[in-house]
Parts: structure tokens; C-alpha cells; sequence
């Protein structure tokens, strides 16, 4: 929760300027006369990256390459005063310098809003469609080493917000539909699936600034196939209940803790149930003007692409330590661990990874990042170690 520098922040351009440039729309004469589309404004952004990773497919055979980004990225969002809407497009286009079969083009466009119906109600909704790769190394990853895994993703959600007196009301409800793309080497289609996930919270502030908490979730995942291809069937749901306390202290420190039960079921009868006590802890302090320290540790169960296993119980720990050097200059430490556990198997990982970042903001248009990080994964089935260091140099451009 760094403080916030208005002078760096991008001022963006009227979306009925930029038209009428270009001819595309007149802009209205006279005084006190304004088009509608001067509420727009667009954000436009650009960066350029230069990756190094030494060990591109997160194997004990260490492949190391360099890799080329370009990251062109557009938002046009509504300055009203009340409601809002936004529409971004971005794309990810990245060449290895030796690796070209994990050449990639990623590509991510989405519709977002608000409606404040009345001062204490308000509804919110937003659909996108995107173009992924697979990250090598994760829990699902297929282990296609001849070409990035694509996925075609699109994601609904639709949520609800009620306030009176004390009391907060609050609900979400999200779809992400997800089709893995085949190749020539690997039938991807046992993978794809849609994830229903609905969310409330009930909130109490019992004191200013401090409010307790109630939040169930339920969880449904249904593949596309009834049968995967070993014979099993992968449809699965769950269900978390937390109940917690926030605390925010006037932009200083936050804190959110909970603790709970979940509960994942498969419909495989030779998967058995994982359940068992849950807790997550998200923590912003900010002791002192220079100084930001950030926590989040939680608990979940990931689908895996290994038919031996109906799913991996996820616990993992954050943090960021984020130094202001300078006004327009922040160093920030980050750690993370992840204990995998495997379930129905002897098989745990543990995950870790340690890095460091510098940021500097050159003018309210210009900034660059360096970014170094050691990731290491130790898993009681050997074969699947390995160790991975990396890094970038980011040069960004914005208005």
C-alpha cells in the first residue's frame, strides 16, 4: 500500500479528442457544450521487455533462454460521478532468442461496470475473453515440452453490494470457461472445463474501522468430457466457510484474518474427499512513511493433470517488502513458499521462491523495473525437482 503519487499517475486523453483527430467525430461548438464522449478517457501503455531464464521448462535438465516482450495495452474508462464503465485490450507477444517452439501471443480483452442504484446498493458485472499460455511448472501444467500449452479462456461475473447502518451485504458470482488447445503431440481436451464459483459475505463493523465477518463459497468444476481418457470422471465441487475479523486503520495497517472448514468432493469414486480446516491472513503495514510490509497466506485445492492424484491441497505464503529509496524510486523483497500435498499419495512439494525489484518512475509518462528471482521446487518424487533463476528489465511508456 504505497502512497500514492498523482504527479506519476498517467493523465490519459479524451476519447472525443482522439476521434475528432482523426475526423471520425465533430466535436461540438460553442460554449458550454460538451460531447459525451469527453466523460471517456483512454489510457494507453506500452512496455518492453528483455527476460533471461535459466531453465525454461522447470526440469532437472536446465534449458536456459532469452526472451523478447512487447506489451501493448489500451483502457478506455468513464470519469462520471456516478456509475462507471471500462473497456482494456492487451496483448503479450514474446519471441525466444533460441527456443522458438515457446514463442507465444497472449491476448486479453474485457467489459467491466458498476451501477450505483442507490447510495447503499450497488451492482457490478464484467465478461472478458483472453488468449493464455501455460506457466511451466504449475500444478496442471500437461508437460508438453515441444511448444507453449494455449488455453482460450473466457470469464462472467456478476456481483452485489447492500450496506445499512453497520451492516455490509455482499455477493459475487463468476464462470470461467476454459478450452486447453490440443497440438500435434498432446490431446489437451481432457483439460478443459468450467469453474462456477459463488461467493457471500456478510460483514458487522463493531467498532470504527473494525468489523467481523462471515463468508461461505462454493466451488463447481465440470469438465467437458463425462469420461476422461484413462476412464475417470473429473467433476468435482466444494464448499469453504470463514469467519474472521478486519481491521483497517486509516490507510496505515490492514488486516483480514479467517479461519474455517472446506470440503472438496470428487465425482471419481476412486478420489477421495479432501477436507479439513482453513484459514487465510491478508496484512498491509505501513510502519513507517518509507516502509511497507505485505502478508497473504491461504489454503486451496488445485485440479491436477496427473490421473493419479483427484488433487493437491495448496497452502501458500506471500510477502513484499517495499522500500521508498527515493520519492520516484521503490526497492521491494518478495518471498513465497507453497507446500503441495498431494492427495491420496505420499507425494508433498514444497515451492519456494525469493526475489527483488526496483522500480523508478522517470516522469508521469516514462518508467523502468528490474526484477531478479530464484525459484526452487523440492518434491519427494525426485524427478520432478528443479531450480529456475531469472529476471527482466522493463521499460515502460504510458499517457
Amino acid at each position: 500500500m504505497l502512497r500514492p503519487r498523482p504527479e506519476f499517475e498517467p493523465a490519459g486523453l479524451e476519447l472525443d479528442l482522439i476521434l475528432s483527430s482523426v475526423g471520425l467525430v465533430d466535436r461540438p461548438a460553442g460554449k458550454g457544450r460538451q460531447s459525451p464522449l469527453a466523460s471517456f478517457v483512454v489510457f494507453p501503455r506500452l512496455d518492453f521487455d528483455t527476460v533471461f531464464d535459466s531453465n525454461l521448462f522447470r526440469s532437472k535438465e536446465e534449458t536456459s533462454d532469452k526472451i523478447f516482450i512487447v506489451s501493448p495495452s489500451l483502457t478506455v474508462r468513464s470519469d462520471w460521478a456516478r456509475h462507471s464503465l471500462e473497456l482494456a485490450g492487451s496483448a503479450n507477444v514474446a519471441r525466444y532468442a533460441r527456443t522458438a517452439t515457446e514463442n507465444y501471443e497472449d491476448y486479453l480483452g474485457r467489459v467491466s461496470g458498476t451501477l450505483d442504484i442507490y447510495d447503499n446498493f450497488k451492482i457490478s458485472g464484467a465478461a472478458q475473453y483472453a488468449q493464455r499460455h501455460q506457466q511451466r511448472g504449475e500444478i496442471i501444467d500437461p508437460g508438453d515440452t515441444s511448444g507453449a500449452t494455449v488455453i482460450d479462456e473466457g470469464k462472467v461475473k456478476a456481483g452485489a453490494e447492500f450496506t445499512r447502518a453497520a451492516l455490509t451485504l455482499s455477493g459475487n458470482a463468476e464462470s470461467v470457461f476454459s478450452d486447453f488447445v490440443s497440438t500435434s503431440l498432446i490431446d489437451q481436451d481432457d483439460l478443459d472445463q468450467t469453474e462456477h464459483t459463488l461467493t457471500a459475505r456478510a460483514s458487522l463493523e463493531v467498532d470504527p474501522g473494525t468489523s467481523i465477518f462471515v463468508q461461505p463459497k462454493y466451488v463447481r468444476r465440470d469438465y467437458d468430457r463425462d469420461v476422461d481418457s484413462a476412464g475417470f470422471r473429473q467433476d468435482s465441487a466444494g464448499i469453504e466457510i470463514l469467519t474472521g475479523v478486519r481491521w483497517d486503520a486509516s490507510g496505515v495497517t490492514f488486516v483480514e484474518l479467517g479461519l474455517g472448514y472446506f470440503r472438496h468432493e470428487f465425482d471419481e469414486a476412486r478420489f477421495s474427499t479432501i477436507q479439513g480446516p482453513t484459514g487465510s491472513a491478508k496484512i498491509v503495514w505501513n510502519f513507517t512513511d518509507l516502509w511497507t510490509l505485505t502478508l497473504d497466506v491461504s489454503r486451496t485445492v488445485t485440479e491436477t493433470a496427473d490421473v493419479d492424484f483427484s488433487g493437491v491441497l495448496n497452502t501458500r505464503f506471500k510477502s513484499r517488502l517495499d522500500y521508498e529509496f527515493l520519492y520516484n524510486t521503490v526497492f521491494s523483497l518478495k518471498y513465497e513458499y507453497a507446500d503441495e500435498d498431494y492427495d491420496g499419495s505420499t507425494r508433498s512439494d514444497e515451492r519456494s521462491l525469493a526475489g527483488f525489484r526496483v522500480k523508478h518512475l522517470f516522469n508521469e509518462f516514462l518508467f523502468a523495473e528490474i526484477d531478479i528471482k530464484h525459484e526452487r521446487l523440492n518434491s519427494s518424487r525426485d524427478t520432478d525437482d528443479f531450480k529456475a533463476t531469472g529476471g527482466f528489465v522493463r521499460v515502460g511508456s504510458q499517457i
